[in-house]
């Protein structure tokens, strides 16, 4: 195994960092730490008997209250420290804990108090405390050692539990088994809105018996869920304010084809909002904004049982309305002719709400304010009433510096300028460097928003690209321009065309097979649909990604051929905390014409990395040559497979296996050559990403290729 110490020695670091940052210092109770030195010459307060861990969330907590010693040195500031500290006491188990308080003041007097809840504390007002000492004894911690829920049968058995403690994995925290009073009676009250959210509205807790063992508690609960109370039956009564002449079949004609299609539907409160917001979707369409709606559940006295509900929804009309003036604030911030355009809103239509919500999210799209709120004027005598957009500009110019590493980039420093609402027209432009060991980066990306209609924009892009291969240097000069649509659905197109100027640096290939520099012309579409749950930690759903890239003489360019990438993942959920993801992708890249004309090297395909093959170098799991010389793939078919077990909070470890199969050339098509590899990983939630160290067996390897492989990445592969 080549480089074997350096990867050892890479091994022990992260997995040190890791320790620092995974594992909690539970430190015993009663230790002191360097944190409450810090509290006690910045602020004259020492607290003692607490953990490191709970005195930073107490420490994060005091600094809403203030940071300098003069509002902490108080009667007001002790009270709100000594609330803090028995809430983290009591909320980690510690009923009977007692706190011992000495408070110094500036004449040199004590005064000492004990005492086990913030009633027992009695701070006058006359004293000036110049030193405060606050010493905790937790007692004996009370723990939930078992639950045991009946008479529900609606619910499964861990959603019944989860009410109380949260299963996080395959492993439950100490801490979410402490015993509260208030945990319990919020676990009730969530079991309680869960039945009813399941149409049994006259569930009700029987009994309730908490037994005191020696270790800790047993909970028994026992319930009556009642019978599932059904609607069968929706009745609406609409009045008219007076005055107004109002035709109500419209309005029932329409409800009634929407109820057909969803009968007989359980009697909860979320089920009887949607009816209410589909009736009011009607009345806003018409102008009523200000309708009112009531309503009231019946049973029916004639059916099956007291089950079966009828429901009436009573409705206040109010009067019509109509849209007045139009008017987008601050207006020196915006063209208002662009704006206002894409409103979609004219004066003297029906003022409907949802409407002007539309609106609002239409220019939220934009990226061009931080927040948008609407006012509505005083409706004046005709029925009009004027309505104002109030935005929040964002900044003009924002700079942010770009932090990162990998095992191939090794460490990566940038920045990005983003350019916001130019020209007062919500065009965009974005700057970006980045420097690293083995490469260099700087690009400009200037947008034009809804060029042709509300979801079509117009881009221009410019690319200077270096970057160290493993055994080439590749440098890359392009323009583009181009028009990109978002389908809906989360479909989405874009049309380019690129103009670039392509470079290959190395001694060591048959540079006859391909060629080192030229000039490429290229016309590319691409395809994406994104169902992914989450962008960062996608736990169920599915994507898809398709690019096809023409280059020809005639565009501008030395090269003819065609390039074509395609990509698809699926994420499934197999329980709470199992998740199953999987990737699939193919790429091939094709000679047009005279069988003489040569490729770019720099474009064919060069597999390996985090988000590919996860046991090689990037571009390492590609064809080599007779000397050992990595010369990239005409055609590849890659397989990604990971099975993901949450272990705690944030925590989680997963199994994965990649294997790839690639061809030279594309007389072999689709491979001569196949690439396997498998193993373990762990990985835990940042809120950049998931932080992901694996260890990769590569047990189908070429003679060269390392046989394990330990990496480190941010960011989910696939």
């Amino acid at each position: 195994m080549r480089h074997g110490g350096r990867r050892l020695a890479r091994a022990v670091f992260i997995s040190f960092l890791l320790c620092v940052i995974l594992v909690p210092l539970e430190n015993s109770w009663g230790g002191e730490s360097a944190l409450e030195t810090h509290l006690e010459k910045r602020r004259g307060i020492r607290i003692t008997g607490l953990s490191t861990v709970d005195l930073q969330q107490i420490n994060r907590a005091i600094r809403s209250i203030g940071d300098d010693s003069e509002k902490l040195l108080t009667p007001d500031g002790i009270e709100n420290i000594l609330w803090l500290v028995f809430r983290e006491l009591h909320g980690r188990g510690f009923a009977e804990a007692k706190i011992s308080l000495l408070i110094r003041s500036k004449d040199g007097k004590t005064m000492r108090q004990t005492g086990t809840s913030i009633a027992d504390f009695n701070i006058s007002e006359d004293v000036h405390p110049d030193y405060v000492s606050i010493a905790t004894s937790t007692g004996k911690r009370n723990v939930i050692r078992w639950l045991r829920i009946d008479g529900i049968d609606t619910l499964t058995k861990r959603e019944q539990i989860s009410m109380f403690y949260r299963y996080s994995g395959l492993y439950v925290f100490p801490r979410e088994r402490y015993y509260t009073s208030q945990r319990l009676h919020l676990g009730i009250l969530k079991l309680r809105n869960a039945l009813m959210a399941n149409g049994y509205r006259s569930a009700q807790l029987k009994s309730q018996c908490v037994d005191h063992l020696d270790n800790g508690y047993g909970i028994h609960l026992l319930w009556d869920q009642g019978e599932r109370h059904i609607i069968r039956e929706i009745v609406v009564r609409i009045h008219p304010a007076d005055g107004v002449e109002f035709d109500k079949n419209p309005f029932l004609q329409a409800m009634g084809n929407i109820w057909q299609l969803y009968p007989e539907l359980p009697a909860t409160d979320g089920y009887i909002g949607q009816q209410i917001q589909l009736l009011r979707r009607q009345f806003y369409g018409a102008g009523y904004a200000d309708a009112r709606f009531d309503y009231e559940l019946k049973p029916i006295e004639n059916g099956e049982g007291e089950h079966c509900m009828r429901l009436i929804i009573s409705v206040e009309t109010g009067f019509p309305m109509t849209v007045g003036n139009i008017f987008l604030e601050p207006q020196s911030h915006f063209h208002r002719p662009f704006f206002l355009r894409r409103l979609h809103l004219d004066s003297g239509m029906p003022l409907n709400p949802d409407l002007i919500i539309g609106a609002r999210e239409r220019l939220q799209s934009l990226s061009t304010c931080e927040f948008i709120g609407i006012r509505y004027d005083s409706i004046d005598e005709n029925g009009s009433c004027d309505v104002h957009f109030l935005a929040k500009e964002r900044e003009r110019n924002e700079i942010f510096l770009r932090v990162g590493g990998g095992n191939y980039d090794v460490m990566r420093i940038g920045m990005n300028w983003n350019q916001n609402n130019l020209w007062k027209m919500a065009h965009s432009g974005r700057l970006k460097a980045i420097q690293s060991v083995r490469r260099t980066n700087l690009s400009y990306d200037y947008q034009i928003p809804e060029i042709m209609g509300s979801h079509t924009s117009l881009f221009f892009f410019i690319e200077y690209l270096r970057r160290k291969e493993m055994d080439f240097t590749r440098r890359e000069e392009s323009l583009a321009i181009g028009v990109e649509r978002k389908l809906g659905n989360g479909v989405r197109v874009a049309f380019q065309y690129e103009w670039s100027h392509l470079y290959t640096a190395s001694d060591a290939l048959e540079q006859e097979l391909w060629k080192r520099f030229g000039n490429a012309g290229a016309l590319s579409i691409s395809l994406e649909c994104n169902h992914l749950n989450n962008p960062l930690y996608p736990k169920h759903g599915r994507r898809w990604l398709m690019n096809l890239e023409i280059v020809l003489p005639p565009l501008g360019g030395d090269f003819s051929y065609g390039r074509w990438e395609g990509e698809f993942t699926k994420h499934i959920s197999l329980g709470p905390t199992t998740f199953f993801h999987s990737a699939l992708r193919h790429g091939l890249i094709r000679t047009f014409g005279n069988p003489q004309n040569r490729q770019p090297f720099s474009k064919r395909f060069f597999c390996g990395g985090a988000s590919s093959m996860r046991g090689f170098h990037e571009g390492q799991a590609s064809p080599v040559d007779g000397g050992g010389n990595i010369i990239g793939a005409e055609a590849y078919t890659l397989i990604n497979l990971e099975l993901e077990q949450c272990l705690f909070n944030r925590l989680s470890c997963f199994l994965f296996f990649d294997g790839i199969g690639f061809c030279q050339d594309m007389h072999h098509y689709p491979m001569t050559q196949h690439l396997l590899s498998a193993g373990p990983g762990v990985s835990y939630e940042t809120f950049i990403g998931p932080m992901r160290l694996a260890l990769s067996w590569n047990f189908h390897r070429r003679h060269s290729d390392p046989d394990l492989y330990l990496r480190f990445s941010i960011g989910f592969p696939f």
